[in-house]
């Protein structure tokens, strides 16, 4: 049993990351994107990763709080502070979502051609930009947890 959930945790990490790189290059090319259209692509691309993130996620946490469960201790201290991290991860994930929304309604009424003033604004925000970052770094501090398992 522990080796299919050690799979299971392991395959959505697998997603999850691919999901992140997806979205996390959609997010930051909207900085440079010459024209609408570009612009509709890379948030389409983005929700796409953020679908694997999702799907990644409900897998790795679904496995890792039963592996936590039934072979480890959620008071071990890497466990619990990859558990807080997770959930500090949905507050970004959840800042960053808003901001695409925004995005997706403005792009949704815009015309073909370069992007508007307010398109740019947008595609530009720096709270955007920065809750995307600070999930890749989430990110590799819960790796970080996971493998090395550090007695705190």
């Amino acid at each position: 049993m522990y080796e299919w959930l050690l799979f299971a945790h392991l395959l959505g990490v697998a997603v999850l990351l691919a999901g992140l790189g997806v979205h996390v290059v959609s997010v930051e090319r909207l900085r440079q994107a010459p024209s609408v259209n570009d612009l509709r692509v890379l948030q389409a691309s983005a929700r796409y990763g953020e679908r694997l993130v999702f799907i990644g996620a409900g897998l790795l946490v679904t496995a890792g709080l039963t592996l936590a469960a039934r072979f480890w201790s959620f008071r071990d201290g890497w466990i619990a502070t990859s558990i807080g991290l997770v959930v500090a991860q949905g507050v970004a994930g959840s800042i960053l979502g808003r901001r695409m929304e925004r995005l997706r309604g403005a792009l949704e009424s815009a015309p073909d051609g370069a992007p508007t003033a307010d398109l740019t604004v947008l595609a530009r925000d720096s709270v955007l930009h920065a809750s995307s970052r600070i999930s890749v770094a989430i990110i590799v501090e819960i790796l970080f947890l996971m493998s090395v398992k550090p007695a705190f």
